[in-house]
């Protein structure tokens, strides 16, 4: 698996630079089409916010983006005969953009107990390169992580490459478009592993579904990546859970859950909390940060602590 995951890294590196240098995105799930990265909604999104604050609306959904909740999510799995797996989930921290204090957010990770891992599904920051500070909060939050076995991650649509250096010298293992496994490990209770795709959103390269076709059917199959729109080839690949985020769960709704800005192409019907597709159960986090826009209204930031428990327990 060490030389597979070798050769999907070196096809990852160079398509990611080429798209990144040339400013542009691949078109989500539609080969070598490409679009310019700049997103021409966030114009709207920017008169939006101004009439927010002509109508004195603005400063609520400020107080509403700093509201952060933990979430449990329980999961069944017949992998597990006792015991369970504790999964802490963090997504789009847009930590460049968003100043929510590192403190609050440190809290609410301690305030979620112990874990065999931590997964981050991406957008770190809205933008790079990024200055000391915003760095350094990252460094804080990874430091105050404490995975009984691995903190695992997997980059977004704002994302960089160059984050990942960084990201694995503070001792994170960043998957771009592949696989770890974790069999016969003594701190956990079954066998495993975790696939891990580039973001299918921006940065759409065919490794993100051939990398679901590796690896054991025999074991349980955990899916990282950035948005829900890899659903169908991780159904099709007997994955068992898909942990996502990226929607913001719309950021900005309206009343009776309804959410105009769901910003995926596919899995629309997977833009918040838990979901299902065939037999993979799946969640979407609502996020962390905001973009674009510094505000909420009808959604809550989230950190969400996944509980992978056997049938049989009550």
């Amino acid at each position: 698996m060490n030389d597979l995951n070798a050769i999907y890294r070196r096809r990852w590196e160079l398509e990611r630079k080429k798209l990144e240098d040339a400013g542009l995105r691949a078109f989500p799930l539609h080969e070598k089409t490409t679009l310019p990265r700049k997103d021409p909604l966030r114009y709207f999104i920017y008169i939006f916010g101004f009439l927010l604050k002509v109508f004195g609306l603005f400063k609520l959904g400020q107080k509403q983006a700093l509201k952060l909740r933990v979430t449990e999510n329980l999961v069944k799995s017949s992998y597990l005969s006792k015991d369970e797996l504790k999964i802490l989930h963090l997504s789009d921290l847009h930590l460049d953009e968003f100043e929510r204090p590192i403190e609050q957010l440190i809290s609410k990770v301690k305030e979620a107990g112990s874990y065999h891992f931590c997964v981050i599904t991406g957008d770190f920051f809205t933008g790079w390169p990024t200055d000391h500070k915003t760095l350094a909060n990252l460094e804080a939050l990874l430091n105050s992580l404490e995975p009984s076995v691995s903190t695992l991650a997997v980059l977004g649509n704002h994302d960089s490459r160059h984050l990942v250096p960084f990201l694995e010298t503070q001792k994170v293992i960043v998957l771009t478009n592949q696989i770890k496994t974790y069999i016969n490990h003594p701190h956990l209770p079954m066998d495993l592993e975790i696939i891990g795709t580039d973001d299918p959103h921006y940065f759409f390269q065919k490794d993100a579904q051939r990398i679901f076709s590796e690896g054991h059917r025999e074991i349980f199959r955990l899916a990282l990546v950035h948005s829900p729109e890899l659903f169908e080839i991780a159904t099709q690949n007997d994955c068992d859970l898909y942990l996502c985020g990226h929607t913001h769960a719309g950021q900005i709704a309206l009343p009776g859950k309804i959410k105009p800005l769901k910003r995926v192409y596919k899995g629309k019907q997977f833009a918040e909390g838990a979901w299902q597709s065939g037999t993979m159960k799946g969640y979407t986090s609502s996020g962390i940060g905001t973009s674009t826009l510094p505000i909420r209204f009808f959604t809550t930031a989230e950190v969400i602590i996944h509980k992978i428990q056997a049938y049989s327990r009550g």
